[in-house]
């Protein structure tokens, strides 16, 4: 599941617009989360990965 500032948005791959700003984007697993703090600019296009790699 993906989710953005603690809002569920659906399974991944997503894409989704976003108002400028930071924003934290998460993802998860099984159990395994990741987030990342990301900054939006506008017109702008980024391309976030996160590893749900179970891994150090």
């Amino acid at each position: 599941y993906v989710w953005v500032d603690g809002v569920p948005q659906g399974r991944a791959p997503r894409v989704l617009r976003l108002p400028e700003g930071e924003h934290w984007v998460g993802a998860g697993i099984d159990g395994i989360e990741r987030r990342k703090r990301v900054v939006v600019k506008a017109g702008v296009t980024r391309k976030i990965e996160l590893d749900l790699g179970g891994g150090p």
